[in-house]
């Protein structure tokens, strides 16, 4: 009995050992590989390669000179990820970015303006007209044209070279929210008088969605069938053009901020506020004549409250955003000395990819 139990112990050593050293063998081809990508000035892919060997390390008891060489690698990645050039202009918060098709960036802020800015830094036009706080902006799909939503309970819509097309005027509150439809026909607003509307561009109101609180993130689905909302009573809802009600997405337990479609429209992500902070994954169910979105996954992404999240153009990857800076490692001084779960779990880890200042966190949608 004790033989056999002995020889047990040892198979389950050898065992262990085995997968181990498999472990070892995966995470150093990883940094190999993550050296490789930063050594071609594919810094970022670096950095996503880096982080996938500090969590293997993490699930594992590896060779103490393992998590030195993954954190050196990390570190590396790290400082050379930087911000590609900084914008300065406005003179009070910076509230919202949009990127055109041709890479020309439109700003705005709480000094009541929106800029356009070419890629290198160039102001090439600041666009006046509002009476308070510019929350948000989008260019149309052609890059033609630019929708700015205010505070002052606007949207105003502009061409490239900054003159003012067309005023559109409805709302009784803030408008917080603002977006072009895919064939650029239409734009959708979302307010904090608890309403979204949808428009012509000539501001001919088609329709309006009724919602149970502030309104603060409005997108239009890639097929422009259906209008997606994040609301404050903690729930994002789905409508049609004609102001059918489709779909109420539950679950988060605070005010939802954001609210995105996948490029092919068969998965939405929302991110919640304070007392939540949680990033949801929903899914289509295509069964059935009329498929609805099943929660898929939830992410505990971050710390503090989530104001945004988009999908990659490939629909694999989601991009968050949060108001603060969180993180006990100095990004870019070179001091890697801290304990690699420090590095792995602050909130700035991809904070510099981003320019205006918020956190950044990629999120890969794995099983």
């Amino acid at each position: 009995m004790v033989l056999a139990i002995s020889l047990a112990g040892i198979a389950s050593w050898q065992w262990q050992r085995a997968e181990l050293q498999k472990q070892l063998i995966e995470i150093s081809a990883i940094n190999t590989f993550s050296e490789n990508l930063l050594l071609s000035g594919q810094e970022f892919d670096s950095l996503l390669e880096s982080l996938k060997a500090a969590k293997l390390i993490q699930k594992f008891n590896t060779n103490p000179d393992t998590p030195i060489q993954v954190a050196a690698i990390l570190g590396q990645a790290l400082y050379q990820v930087r911000e590609s050039n900084r914008l300065e202009g406005h003179t009070d918060r910076v509230m919202s970015v949009s990127w055109s098709a041709d890479g020309e960036i439109v700003s705005t802020g709480f000094d009541r303006v929106a800029k356009i800015w070419r890629s290198d830094g160039t102001l090439l036009n600041t666009l006046w007209g509002h009476t308070d706080a510019v929350f948000d902006v989008a260019f149309s799909p052609d890059g033609q044209l630019i929708a700015t939503a205010s505070f002052d309970k606007s949207v105003k819509i502009w061409d490239r070279k900054g003159n003012l097309v067309r005023t559109i005027t409805g709302h009784n509150d803030s408008v917080l929210g603002v977006a072009w439809s895919t064939d650029g026909q239409k734009i959708a607003t979302a307010s904090q008088d608890q309403t979204v509307k949808l428009w012509k561009l000539d501001g001919t109101l088609i329709q309006t969605f009724v919602d149970t609180d502030t309104v603060f993130s409005v997108t239009f689905s890639p097929d422009g069938s259906t209008i997606a909302a994040a609301g404050w009573d903690n729930t994002a809802k789905l409508w049609t053009l004609d102001g059918t009600l489709v779909q109420t997405l539950t679950g988060h337990t605070d005010q939802v901020d954001s609210v995105a479609f996948s490029p092919d429209g068969n998965l939405i992500v929302t991110a919640s506020a304070d007392e939540d902070k949680t990033i949801k994954l929903w899914q289509r169910d295509g069964s059935g004549n009329n498929p609805e979105y099943q929660l898929d996954k939830t992410f505990l992404a971050h710390n503090d409250t989530i104001y945004s999240v988009k999908f990659n153009p490939d629909g694999n990857m989601i991009a968050s955003a949060v108001k603060t800076v969180q993180s006990n490692f100095g990004i870019g001084k070179g001091n890697y000395s801290k304990p690699l779960e420090d590095i792995l779990t602050a909130s700035t880890v991809l904070a510099l990819v981003l320019m205006v200042k918020v956190s950044l966190r990629l999120a890969r949608m794995v099983a």
